[in-house]
């Protein structure tokens, strides 16, 4: 039985590599563009803001009566 080159092998398992370190790549580059957003966030005042935290709005009989930070 004749085997494929391996070239023809190969080929498969680099372009699966080739995905993988393109989206490490893209994780990366995501994750120093969120750092230098939450230092920025930081700089102004707003502590926490890109941790998960959720602005709620609760009505009260119909009026804005808070708005409510949750971390």
């Amino acid at each position: 039985m004749l085997e494929p080159p391996a070239s023809a092998i190969a080929q498969p398992i680099r372009h699966e590599i080739a995905v993988l370190v393109a989206d490490a790549a893209d994780a990366l580059l995501s994750l120093i563009e969120l750092m230098i957003v939450r230092q920025t966030i930081d700089q102004i005042g707003l502590v926490g803001a890109l941790a998960g935290a959720e602005a709620r709005l609760s009505y009260g009989g119909g009026a804005l009566s808070k708005l409510v930070l949750l971390p």
